[in-house]
């Protein structure tokens, strides 16, 4: 698949290549573009951006000389599905055991991606109910209230 340098950047759902498409550079100097790959599911995208310059009133026959000694780049990415494996050990969960109130114990949750790329990670934790923790209180009349906890960290 091959594409040039379009002359508006338009929203797609097949469009998995985003350039800024015209930009001025001064002389002697160095202009950084960004290329933003999105991927819309695992594969391998190769396509060919062309880089020219012409006079922004430039007509047809001028752009079409322009494109002739125009520069390309090959443009290659790889996307892959998220292979996340969550390694707990050989029970298969967290046990932290008996601990005292206002202790601490850390135990190790290990994550494992089996992809080649850089994959962003969110843990949540969701605890709805502590199991055997009531709180009493101290009002006239003795109520239990049982405690709900939730954690959301990323």
């Amino acid at each position: 698949m091959a594409i040039a340098c379009p002359t508006q950047v338009d929203s797609f759902p097949y469009q998995w290549l985003i350039v800024k498409n015209k930009t001025i550079i001064g002389p002697k100097s160095t202009e950084e573009q960004k290329v933003l790959f999105i991927p819309p599911q695992a594969g391998v995208y190769q396509a060919v951006l062309s880089v020219s310059s012409w006079p922004a009133s430039a007509e047809a026959e001028a752009v079409a000389r322009a494109e002739v000694f125009a520069k390309r780049v090959v443009l290659v990415a790889m996307a892959e599905n998220p292979a996340l494996e969550v390694d707990v050990g050989k029970c298969g969960s967290l046990d932290f055991g008996d601990l005292a109130g206002g202790s601490a114990k850390a135990l190790p949750l290990k994550l494992l991606n089996r992809t080649h790329s850089t994959v962003p990670i969110r843990l949540v934790i969701s605890a709805v109910r502590q199991y055997n923790t009531l709180q009493y209180s101290t009002l006239q009349y003795s109520t239990v209230h049982y405690n709900t906890v939730q954690y959301s960290a990323l």
